[in-house]
């Protein structure tokens, strides 16, 4: 699976200021983006962020059983985490998307997306990440910093 980053864009398509990374921030970022057998770190946090940075080969994504849409807020870090356990992870370190960020988004109800977190935790530990996961005890404010969507 490879993934890319991603910068947070209004509704009118304009990259929002106060998150434009400096450089010296972007040469950090592309030391310590995850690669590799990334199970452990995805089971502590989303660093994938959203659903439109994944290249994802289909004969991966069939052989973790597809994409569960009843996880309402969980639904993509589910799916990671599930990929996590038979993939090795690959960054490209550029923003190659845009993140719409507005009031209406699914990733802005926070209450849903704990919730989607907590049923996807309690409903499917058969994974080493998703064990992880509920081993730890990880709350869903700890990984508020990037929520699933």
């Amino acid at each position: 699976m490879v993934y890319c980053w991603s910068i947070d864009i209004d509704e009118n398509d304009c990259v929002i200021e106060a998150n434009i990374p400096t450089a010296l921030e972007n040469e950090r970022r592309a030391k310590s983006s995850p690669r590799g057998r990334v199970v452990e770190e995805l089971a502590k946090n989303n660093f994938l962020g959203n659903g439109s940075t994944p290249l994802i080969r289909r004969s991966c994504i069939d052989a973790v059983g597809g994409y569960d849409t009843g996880l309402r807020g969980a639904e993509d870090w589910m799916l990671y985490l599930a990929l996590s356990d038979i993939c090795e992870f690959a960054v490209i370190p550029e923003y190659l998307v845009g993140y719409r960020q507005w009031t209406g988004a699914n990733s802005m109800n926070v209450a849903a997306m704990e919730q989607g977190m907590e049923q996807a935790c309690l409903s499917g530990c058969h994974t080493q990440a998703l064990s992880l996961v509920a081993f730890s005890g990880l709350h869903s404010s700890s990984r508020a910093q990037h929520p699933p969507l």
